[in-house]
């Protein structure tokens, strides 16, 4: 990556313009990410979104951006397709639209959702396990990476539900959780979510719906913490994020479900459109019938 004191231009669809400060770079690359081309809705914790990307343009390094990805795919060979491609193409146009051909301003990174989608969604590993390696070569043919949530954080034996919990277990997300469906609006969306997507859905009485979407919610938060405030460095070889910036997450999924999330979690993250023309179903969920 050259010296960010030495470039001269960025390098985007909308022009090309000069710059002599980092912060000037900095703004111009939130402001592109952050536009209505890409994103659906405002972020969550703003300056922090902005301290992480302007402190790795000060000091030579790529922002780094972590994607929550579904952990199963919703067809019948369990297996990445064109909604996939067209989500993944969208990426990495975005990615590339901003560092252009010389400089490496961002780099992209898919968290793979493994361990929600075995506990709360009730799928097999084999099924994970086929989406996961569908989807590796494509995800690598452009130029972006795919991380498995299970490996990143250690989850040995992530099909054993009894293990999950220990290991997860945490106070905080649990009582944040707790609040959070204290809003029975919000409640009402993730039951319906759970109701929709877990296959458990067919085995629980319907009162206990709500049990299996708080389970989801209080590990989303919990790993959200985890990754950016506990082992960022560990996981990474990076400085602090307080100290030093440089991961945002960026979700796919409906804001109105995924940001209050973010919000209690106290982590950084966008909200983007799934693919091209504004579209914000997710790929994992999407069916054959969705991609005509």
């Amino acid at each position: 990556m050259r010296n960010i004191f030495e470039i001269p231009v960025f390098h985007g669809e909308d022009g090309v313009k000069s710059y002599t400060k980092r912060d000037m770079l900095a703004d111009d690359i939130f402001n592109a990410i952050n536009s209505n081309r890409y994103s659906r809705d405002d972020p969550t914790n703003a300056l922090s979104v902005k301290q992480n990307f302007f402190n790795p343009i000060l000091n030579n390094k790529s922002i780094k951006l972590f994607g929550l990805w579904g952990g199963s795919k919703e067809s019948e060979d369990n297996k990445a397709d064109e909604a996939d491609i067209q989500t993944l193409d969208y990426l990495s146009k975005l990615k590339s639209n901003i560092n252009g051909k010389d400089f490496n301003f961002l780099e992209i990174s898919l968290l793979f959702c493994d361990a929600h989608h075995i506990i709360c969604n009730g799928k097999s590993l084999k099924e994970v396990q086929t989406y996961y390696e569908s989807l590796e070569n494509l995800v690598n043919e452009r130029n972006l990476k795919i991380l498995k949530l299970s490996e990143l954080l250690n989850l040995r034996d992530v099909d054993d539900f009894s293990k999950i919990k220990r290991i997860l277990n945490d106070p905080y997300s649990r009582k944040q959780t707790n609040l959070l469906f204290e809003n029975l609006d919000y409640a009402s969306k993730i039951i319906k979510a759970t109701k929709k997507h877990s296959d458990f859905s067919r085995q629980y009485h319907p009162s206990e719906l709500k049990y299996l979407a708080k389970l989801y919610v209080e590990m989303e938060i919990n790993f959200l913490r985890q990754i950016y405030y506990q082992d960022y460095q560990k996981l990474f070889g990076m400085e602090d994020p307080k100290n030093k910036g440089g991961l945002v997450y960026f979700s796919l999924s409906n804001p109105e479900i995924q940001k209050p999330i973010a919000e209690v979690a106290e982590v950084p993250m966008l909200f983007f459109w799934a693919r091209e023309g504004h579209h914000g179903e997710v790929p994992w969920y999407r069916s054959k019938n969705e991609q005509k």
